[in-house]
């Protein structure tokens, strides 16, 4: 049985190929047991993730590794992303979406979950929202791996980010933004005691280099602001860009689910759009989510998402507040709009959804004709990170993200959010 799970692990760590840092991450996790991992957005995290599990997953004494993401949308994506590659142990979720698997947030029917497979490794996915119903159950997790985990230091999840950290016997996290504080009635992922400290820190330089990620480039648009309508306003900056900037797939951080709706229900906005040959998909926690108008299930959405960016004729912008902006995995976006100003984690991980290389770049690399790093050779050299200014607010926000961008790619120094009130 040792064998079956040695060969198991050599298998798998084939099929996926982990690049240099991921690997040499890898080999820090082995060493540790507390600690956090930066990567910018696109660097591989949860690669790294999945390795280490599939390592802990060889031992004999049944291991239980309870993964935690801040959104369901995120936890059933890396659900599916790790079990792409583990098929070793039985999966539970615990959080109040629908998913294949069991799911549950009642603490008995978790306990009873983790006695029935006892003799089984176990891979839980959760929410931070629902972290509290693991400790509650009293089960024993071997691992924790908490994703995107400057989230944890929110005052609702930190008691229980703080006993998962205390209790299990590994627990790791991983975001691109460590979230610090610097008062001391509010948790900071610097606190050593429960987050540890850095264990790996790949810089964003490095990563662009070696052709794993593009560089973004800040552009600010200086537009006219006459329109006393706002959503009108909107409607045409948007347009404006859309017109002059010759991009075929944007993202769209919007002000708010209000403003959004506003812009589509009281303009001509997708009527002109259809006349310039752009789909539009908009997604929001109150209304869903639609393309061209048409009310959709998340998982059409997602699935039509990833493969209009695959096409590289296909035109569509899509539209959010926030929903989009945390791990969740999107194909070959062209752009990224600000139509708001935006805390610095927020800002990367926004600016990281148009950072993923064009698919024909990556298969260029493995075939030779595309030079790793040498942007010229590549079809889509770049993600550009578009910033309406109209007024001095929009001038700063432009200044703010350019700055941020200068500070991580750049210098390749890391993006830290501090809490300083």
């Amino acid at each position: 049985m040792v064998l079956f799970y040695a060969i198991l692990f050599l298998y798998s760590m084939i099929l996926m190929q982990l690049r240099t840092h991921q690997n040499q991450t890898v080999q820090d996790l082995k060493h540790h047991d507390l600690g956090i991992i930066t990567y910018p957005t696109g660097g591989g995290k949860t690669m790294v993730g999945i390795a280490d599990i599939i390592r802990e997953f060889e031992k004999t004494i049944p291991q239980t590794v309870c993964v935690v993401a801040p959104r369901i949308l995120l936890a059933c994506q890396l659900s599916s992303e790790y079990l792409e590659h583990i098929k070793n142990a039985r999966v539970l979720h615990v959080h109040s979406g629908k998913v294949q698997h069991y799911h549950t947030t009642k603490t008995k029917n978790i306990e009873e979950w983790h006695d029935i497979h006892k003799n089984h490794h176990k891979l839980i996915f959760c929410t931070y929202n629902s972290l509290r119903r693991i400790q509650e159950s009293n089960i024993h997790v071997n691992t924790y791996i908490m994703d995107e985990a400057h989230n944890s230091v929110k005052r609702s999840f930190y008691e229980h980010v703080k006993t998962a950290s205390e209790r299990s016997d590994r627990c790791f996290f991983f975001t691109a933004t460590p979230k610090t504080s610097s008062v001391s009635s509010k948790p900071g992922m610097n606190d050593v005691d429960v987050y540890g400290k850095i264990i790996s820190n790949v810089s964003a330089p490095e990563l662009v280099n070696n052709g794993y990620i593009l560089k973004p480039r800040v552009v600010a648009k200086y537009l006219e602001s006459a329109n006393d309508n706002v959503a009108e306003r909107d409607s045409n900056h948007i347009l404006e860009i859309l017109d002059q900037e010759n991009v075929n797939k944007m993202l769209i951080a919007v002000k708010s689910t209000r403003a959004m709706m506003a812009v589509l229900s009281e303009t001509s906005f997708e009527e002109e759009l259809k006349k310039r040959g752009y789909s539009l998909m908009h997604i929001t926690s109150q209304y869903g989510a639609y393309i061209d108008g048409k009310p959709v299930n998340r998982e059409k959405f997602f699935r039509t998402l990833n493969t209009w960016g695959k096409i590289d004729s296909k035109k569509f912008i899509v539209m959010n507040h926030s929903i989009l902006s945390e791990g969740i995995t999107i194909s070959c976006l062209d752009a990224v709009c600000f139509m708001r100003s935006m805390d610095i984690v927020s800002m990367i991980q926004n600016i990281g959804r148009t950072l993923r290389l064009h698919p024909d770049d990556v298969a260029g690399m493995r075939n030779g004709t595309v030079i790793p790093g040498d942007l010229s050779t590549y079809l889509k050299p770049e993600g550009l990170v578009i910033c309406p200014v109209y007024d001095k607010n929009t001038n700063l926000a432009s200044r703010n993200v350019q700055d941020i961008v200068n500070t991580v790619f750049d210098r390749g120094e890391l993006a830290v959010a501090e809490i300083k009130k």
